[in-house]
């Protein structure tokens, strides 16, 4: 079977199973979520730059050790780090999954997880801090509380799941979720400056998330999202209706959920509202990983509309650009 048939097939049936569950989340029974060592393969047989990557950080002259910062995709990127980084990984691509295999479990779902999201050799070291959750101004320094070593790097991204989901639980969207997305701006900055006060040596880098892919939402996900594009105010009613009753003014109210639809559109605003925010920013900016540029238009390398794991080393490469590791 040819690469691009495969890629079809599992698309057909990532559609098929993804309805019931959050696009990009780990609840998603989706082929291909979790990076897997044959999609390291293939992205390394399409970009080269797993053995690159590799040579970049046994030349600092600091042993790196960054902290990823992120949910599901930010986490794939910490997956392809800790393979470069095994031992033994220099002549062949090493497994990405962790120590005991398994999935890679959100620090919200069982705090006690944590030693598992920690890999560290002779040439670098990261913590995945792996949250659905907004950025979260004190987690650099909970995590040196913990035990792991200051960061050179820190690595952060937040969208996908600020936007409001599709699907039964999307339109449960409340007012702590609207609170989320209206304070974007704000955690950013503050996590921003945080960050550079606890680990002021470090070197901060902004993912912005992955485009979305709109043609994977088929059945009652892709009817929601046709029913947002003809009429949003009408579309997003309901929402609109909870965030009224829990007290949000009802202009706010219907911006905010037409604003946060988990499309395309709504996932560039949120980029775009980070990278004016990091404008304001006093002090040097972080470096900017443009994730959603290298995804847009690439729906033949994802397999549920968010995960492009094809492309993880790029991200990486991009990555060690924006925090200074350098040739």
């Amino acid at each position: 079977m040819s690469r691009a048939v495969a890629l079809v097939a599992c698309a057909s049936v990532a559609r098929a199973l993804v309805i019931d569950a959050h696009a990009g989340s780990d609840d998603a029974t989706v082929p291909g979520a979790q990076l897997k060592r044959n999609a390291l393969l293939i992205a390394d047989q399409n970009t080269h730059l797993y053995k690159p990557l590799r040579e970049r950080l046994k030349k600092q002259a600091v042993t790196p050790v960054i902290y990823f910062f992120g949910d599901s995709t930010m986490r794939n990127q910490w997956m392809a780090f800790c393979s470069i980084i095994r031992d033994g990984s220099g002549e062949d691509i090493a497994d990405p999954s962790p120590e005991g295999g398994g999935a890679v479990m959100r620090l919200e779902e069982n705090s006690k997880v944590a030693t598992r999201n920690f890999c560290s050799s002779s040439i670098g070291a990261a913590f995945l801090y792996h949250t659905w959750e907004p950025m979260e101004a004190g987690f650099v320094e909970k995590v040196i509380s913990w035990g792991y070593p200051a960061p050179t790097g820190i690595y952060l991204n937040s969208g996908l799941h600020v936007l409001r989901g599709l699907g039964p639980k999307g339109l449960e969207w409340n007012r702590q979720r609207y609170e989320d997305f209206r304070g974007l701006e704000a955690a950013y900055t503050s996590t921003v400056q945080r960050c550079s006060e606890v680990a002021p040596a470090a070197k901060v880098a902004l993912m912005l998330s992955h485009c979305i892919c709109e043609d994977f939402f088929t059945g009652a996900w892709g009817q929601e999202v046709a029913d947002y594009k003809s009429d949003p105010v009408k579309a997003t009613r309901n929402c609109t209706s909870e965030l009224i009753g829990e007290g949000v003014g009802a202009a706010d109210a219907q911006a905010g959920c037409i604003e946060s639809a988990f499309t395309r559109g709504g996932i560039l605003q949120l980029n775009n509202r980070l990278l004016a925010a990091s404008k304001e920013l006093q002090g040097k900016a972080p470096g900017i990983v443009d994730a959603f540029s290298l995804t847009d238009g690439m729906c033949n390398a994802t397999f549920d509309g968010v995960h492009y794991n094809y492309h993880v080393l790029n991200e990486l490469s991009m990555a060690f650009d924006a925090m200074g590791i350098a040739l």
